[in-house]
């Protein structure tokens, strides 16, 4: 059975990086789901349940730790793993701090982890 990610990310491009590393032969059977805004996100979690959720920090509706604590409030029992950019840390741990599962600062190392930390997240719960 597939895993269904939620996967959060303005910005195409990284997007289609993440899927690829998600969906890598031989890893885990991921179903990807991607939403551009948060406020899509949302209502997607309206109609569909998902095992996990990837969370670019940078939404372009509401970025930053807000951005962790309303995708928090829409999907309280779902883990929650948190892409960020370089510079982004500080802000990236306060959402460990505040409950995340994980997470990692873009680049060729937080890809090849991607599918790992994913299916370390959904053991969890």
């Amino acid at each position: 059975m597939a895993i269904r990610v939620l996967h959060v990310e303005e910005h195409d491009h990284c997007a289609v990086s993440m899927r690829a590393a998600m969906l890598e032969p031989g890893v885990a059977n991921f179903e990807v789901v991607h939403h551009a805004t948060l406020a899509a996100a949302e209502t997607s979690l309206e109609s569909t349940g998902y095992d996990v959720v990837l969370l670019d920090l940078t939404p372009p509706d509401c970025p930053g730790l807000p951005a962790y604590e309303r995708m928090r409030a829409a999907a309280p029992d779902t883990p929650i793993v948190v892409m960020a950019s370089p510079g982004e840390e500080e802000v990236a741990q306060a959402t460990v701090e505040a409950g995340a599962v994980e997470f990692l600062i873009r680049g060729p190392e937080a890809l090849q982890a991607l599918s790992g930390v994913m299916l370390a997240a959904t053991d969890r719960e």
